[in-house]
């Protein structure tokens, strides 16, 4: 992630955004925080000079399920359980 913030700082001029989608089933990753609290962590601690957090879009709780058969009749399946969105302001 550190990469990817680094670069897009790189890319992205003064005064501009970046949004990262933050995902719920990722929560129990590492320790114990979801995905928007280790990408400000990040932020903060190692790339403060180039991010600042602007803002975090809340979506509503809410399942997602597409379903879509197959040939065989089997059934396949996508969800998304998302949290939000994370912006974060290039200085």
């Amino acid at each position: 992630m550190n990469e990817v913030l680094l670069e897009g700082a790189r890319v992205c001029r003064t005064g501009g955004r970046a949004a990262f989608f933050c995902d719920r089933s990722f929560s129990h990753i590492e320790d114990g925080g979801g995905t928007k609290e280790r990408i400000l962590k990040l932020a903060q601690d190692e790339l403060s000079f180039y991010w600042e957090p602007e803002c975090f879009l809340s979506i509503p709780e809410k399942k997602v399920s597409i379903t879509k058969k197959k040939r065989g009749g089997s059934t396949l399946r996508f969800r998304s359980d998302p949290e939000g969105v994370l912006v974060l302001r290039r200085k």
